[in-house]
């Protein structure tokens, strides 16, 4: 009969769309209460049938938005990022994982004074704080069944710019990316900024370096100096300048390109591989994993054409559908004038917000130099009595 009909039609329809209905994309952080992870928890959590869980040392929202009341509807999970990765299955036991993010990383210079100038990086504390402990969190994902994997790494000019005086830095970042990769292919992304700033963190000067780095001069200035360097003898690039001269980016523009990538509004399979040209502290090549990777010039491009709250929002409920379609054929091209601009937070902070919380090494250097400064100023200003020689 036609009633009969219309109720076999109907539990078949409710049979296929129910899995659609009343899931929620689990996402979790690991570093979710620093600087760049907490954007990212935030920005998630304001993605409906996204539901979001912050790992880290600290265990809880950072102070700034501890009374906020969206903290609430997060699962914040002490862990500490240096253990094995038995403590992270631990702390998830239970859940059940979609995607994942990394956003733990250590750049600080070590806090003990050595050598000459004072300033020194342990290359052993890098590259386990950076690297195995990256390692541990991309098995960790994989094990608790996430799909997607985003790991929050340094932008080319940087790495390049770096690898020789930091080798402990860029060698964890290239073993997370090989981690990231063996796991989990084209579903893993690795974004890649250079300095980001936002959050009461050189809010105003971050703003107007990365309007001038922008403009044509800056641009000119750099093309300019990349085509001199070509057509020299050695034709090396100037990585120091490069990276210098790589406009600075807000951390709310970082945390949508991310959550771009997590939600699978962004598709892996779309975008260019790392690029190669690295090498050894020995000077041997050293060959890249092409891990799909969004370096710092294409991070806000990336954001403002799928990390807008609509892209985010459908994403993160197609990502239950096995025939989702692909989302981003143009990704990478022109900013165009039709693309929704992101709106950065223009909240007030505590001044700094612990900016300078771990770098006060960078201060060592200032004592020996202001000692040889002033020694140099002492002998070039003093009135040397001077007689002429006797005649023979």
């Amino acid at each position: 009969t036609t009633k009969e009909f219309v109720r076999t039609m109907t539990t078949i329809l409710l049979i296929v769309t129910f899995p659609c209905f009343g899931m929620a994309m689990n996402v979790v952080v690991f570093g979710g209460s620093g600087f760049i992870g907490s954007r990212v928890v935030q920005t998630l959590n304001s993605i409906p049938d996204c539901h979001v869980i912050s790992i880290s040392r600290s265990g809880g929202p950072p102070h700034r938005i501890k009374d906020e009341a969206w903290t609430q509807s997060v699962d914040w999970i002490c862990a500490d990022a240096s253990s094995t990765r038995d403590t992270y299955v631990d702390a998830l036991a239970g859940r059940n994982i979609d995607a994942a993010i990394s956003c733990v990383g250590n750049v600080r210079p070590s806090p003990e004074w050595e050598g000459f100038w004072g300033l020194h990086w342990d290359d052993e504390v890098m590259q386990k704080e950076n690297g195995s402990t990256n390692v541990n969190i991309v098995e960790t994902a994989k094990k608790l069944g996430a799909k997607k994997f985003v790991y929050v790494s340094v932008s080319y000019d940087s790495a390049k710019a770096l690898e020789g005086p930091i080798p402990g830095y860029l060698g964890g970042k290239r073993e997370a990316e090989e981690a990231a990769y063996r796991l989990f292919q084209n579903n893993a992304i690795v974004i890649g900024p250079s300095l980001v700033y936002g959050g009461g963190r050189y809010e105003a000067g971050g703003r107007l370096l990365e309007t001038f780095l922008r403009s044509p001069l800056a641009k000119g200035y750099r093309s300019l100096n990349n085509a001199l360097r070509g057509i020299s003898v050695g034709g090396d690039e100037d990585w120091v300048t490069n990276m210098a001269l790589t406009p600075p980016i807000h951390v709310d523009i970082v945390a949508r390109a991310i959550a771009a990538g997590v939600t699978g509004s962004l598709d892996g399979s779309k975008l260019p591989p790392r690029r190669q040209g690295f090498f050894s502290t020995t000077g041997k090549p050293v060959e890249m994993v092409p891990v799909p990777f969004v370096d710092a010039d294409a991070i806000k491009e990336v954001a403002e054409l799928w990390g807008t709250n609509d892209k985010l929002a459908e994403a993160s409920t197609s990502i239950f559908r096995s025939d989702s379609t692909d989302r981003s054929d143009t990704i990478l091209k022109s900013v165009n004038a039709s693309k929704k601009q992101i709106k950065v937070s223009s909240e007030t902070y505590p001044a700094f917000e612990g900016a300078f919380v771990g770098y006060r090494p960078f201060l060592y250097p200032i004592p020996v130099a202001t000692f040889f400064v002033s020694a140099f100023q002492w002998a070039t200003h003093i009135n040397y009595p001077i007689t002429p020689s006797p005649m023979s």
